[in-house]
């Protein structure tokens, strides 16, 4: 017996699949952006991501 699946439940399958990967490919980007501009030598965006760095266990001295 054939099934019939509507383009909501697929849409809501794919979703549910992608929500993890999209969770983890955004904590990477962002841990990335936070570690590149704290290496950044401007001081004025090395001064904003400092206390973000030193939280999340960077050492940037």
């Amino acid at each position: 017996m054939r099934t019939v699946s509507t383009s909501a439940e697929r849409n809501k399958d794919l979703s549910v699949s992608l929500d993890p990967i999209l969770t983890v490919s955004l904590i990477f980007v962002s841990l990335f952006v936070i570690y590149i501009v704290g290496l950044e030598p401007m001081p004025e965006l090395h001064a904003s991501f400092h206390d973000i760095r030193h939280a999340t266990g960077f050492p940037c001295h």
